[in-house]
């Protein structure tokens, strides 16, 4: 029976995750060895994972060290994270060439991952490579962008980061009046609120290679707790599909990336950027996709099977609490 040892980068509270890849390894009759990396003793998914590596915080100046000698002892097949700061880590300053000859680790080259922590930047090239996403402009240019787009309301967010940080809606008035109490007005963005529906939607292309493009996994949002979609219902990507082709060959993009994206009347316009998996991949999971499954494929040398991606619409779900239990002597 073959081996697969796959990793999970600052896996939290994300058990489900291990779950889905235990499954998914049972279903192609392999063995796998789960292992995550964890600050956070505690954290739920050390419960749950065969092997457990704590690191130091991201921050910490022997981190690469301590991470690349953990990935260098245990030799993983998969490697990924699900942390912001640790996917920011990976594509930006991780020394991905020293990495085990076997190790598989889905990322974004470095330019192209800046420009998801830019919101300004990155809808100026999304719009020059023909990609719907919401008109977006500095603060300190409030004036002409709100002669160009008239608004009942606003969207003002932090500029750099990940997410909506910094998130609010305002009116014009108000727009006009933190232009010019704001001391840093270029360190923030402008958009006008979009009419529509909230959309998650996950873009997934292949483990290797760039940009290889594989399916559109749609929910819409019906309920948000934490800042993660708490409540959905899958939806049929039918119309969101090219946008996400155009996303993954934009970006070349490997694995999963999740998206934020609005349904309005001129078509689905994208709003954010994740290149990780998302709070909402366990809605798309329960309606029948199977992106561990997938990966579990390719790093057996298959070819993901087109049923990996497919799933049923109108399943409605929503997360729940739920316990993970260390037995005595763990």
């Amino acid at each position: 029976m073959e081996n697969i040892t796959v990793m999970v980068g600052s896996a939290g509270r994300r058990v489900y995750l291990l779950d889905f890849f235990r499954q998914a390894a049972k279903e192609l009759g392999v063995q796998i060895q789960l292992h995550v990396t964890e600050n956070d003793r505690y954290a739920a998914t050390t419960f749950k994972a065969d092997q457990v590596h704590l690191l130091p915080r991201f921050d910490d100046p022997f981190y690469t060290e301590e991470w690349l000698h953990t990935v260098k002892v245990v030799e993983p097949d998969l490697y990924f994270s699900v942390n912001d700061y640790e996917v920011a880590y990976l594509s930006e300053r991780a020394p991905l060439d020293q990495l085990p000859d076997n190790t598989v680790l889905p990322h974004l080259k470095a330019d192209k991952f800046a420009l998801t922590l830019d919101k300004y930047l990155l809808s100026q090239k999304l719009q020059q490579a023909g990609i719907a996403t919401a008109p977006t402009a500095l603060l300190s240019h409030v004036q002409d962008f709100t002669k160009a787009y008239d608004s009942d309301q606003y969207v003002v967010k932090d500029r750099f980061g990940s997410g909506s940080s910094g998130l609010r809606i305002v009116n014009l008035e108000d727009l006009q009046s933190l232009s010019r109490s704001e001391r840093n007005p270029q360190a923030l963005v402008v958009q006008p609120r979009l009419d529509g529906e909230e959309y998650g939607v996950d873009v997934v292309s292949a483990l290797k290679g760039r940009g290889d493009f594989k399916a559109a996994l749609v929910r819409k949002k019906l309920g948000m707790h934490s800042g993660e979609t708490d409540k959905a219902v899958s939806k049929d990507p039918g119309e969101f599909t090219d946008l996400a082709k155009s996303l993954a060959n934009f970006l070349g993009s490997q694995g999963v990336i999740d998206t934020d994206v609005f349904m309005t009347s001129q078509g689905p316009v994208l709003i954010d950027i994740n290149p990780r998996f998302g709070g909402g991949y366990p809605f798309s999971h329960a309606a029948g996709a199977n992106v561990p499954l997938a990966y579990l494929r390719e790093i057996l040398g298959k070819s993901p099977e087109p049923e990996d991606y497919r799933y049923e619409a109108e399943v409605y779900a929503a997360k729940y609490p739920a316990l993970a239990v260390a037995k005595p002597g763990r």
